[in-house]
């Protein structure tokens, strides 16, 4: 009392609605970039040893997607709900966001790879295509979108990557309308 503030209303007041405390939430962000920044420098965060980490987590979990799909159950036993896969995540819904967030570092880390190899151009486009539709399986749409938006953004802004992701998309898209037409809750998620 005395401050010039009603206490009742401040003490009502839910903190995870305040403008205040969600503005200082976004600092986190800020001091992510700072030790990420420090850490690089430092040379104690491998950045290659990241990205296959994420290649290889992004393809598991793409193929057990997919195996759930066929099978309705996964590599572990988890069983697929109508129109959603969520691989090894179980019951939560969340494999369409992992893979979106992961994916496109993991197609640039395999685009490395197969550079000057034999197959350079059929390794990446298999790797997006399985992707692309380990994420459309998954069934959440924001995701999905978000990606192809990114392939489509890639597509435009980025030559060396042109073709295989145009390729990719061409050969994806049938298999997906195949899947939407096939499957009725993998329709649904989509058409509804």
């Amino acid at each position: 009392e005395g401050y010039g503030f009603n206490k009742d209303k401040i003490e009502n007041l839910p903190l995870k609605d305040h403008p205040i405390f969600k503005s200082f939430l976004l600092f986190r962000f800020l001091i992510l970039i700072f030790v990420i920044d420090v850490l690089f420098l430092n040379k104690i965060l491998n950045l290659k040893k990241f990205l296959y980490v994420s290649l290889i987590c992004t393809s598991f979990l793409s193929i057990d997607i997919i195996i759930q799909q066929i099978f309705g159950t996964d590599l572990f036993g988890f069983k697929n709900q109508p129109g959603r896969n969520s691989g090894f995540f179980g019951d939560e819904i969340i494999a369409g966001g992992y893979l979106l967030k992961f994916t496109f570092l993991s197609f640039f880390l395999v685009f490395e790879i197969f550079r000057n190899k034999k197959f350079n151009k059929l390794i990446p486009i298999l790797f997006l295509v399985i992707h692309a539709l380990a994420i459309g399986l998954a069934g959440n749409r924001m995701p999905f979108f978000l990606f192809l938006f990114g392939c489509t953004f890639i597509i435009l802004f980025f030559k060396n990557f042109r073709l295989i992701t145009s390729l990719a998309l061409l050969i994806f898209i049938p298999l997906f309308y195949v899947t939407l037409k096939s499957d009725d809750g993998v329709k649904h998620q989509y058409m509804k």
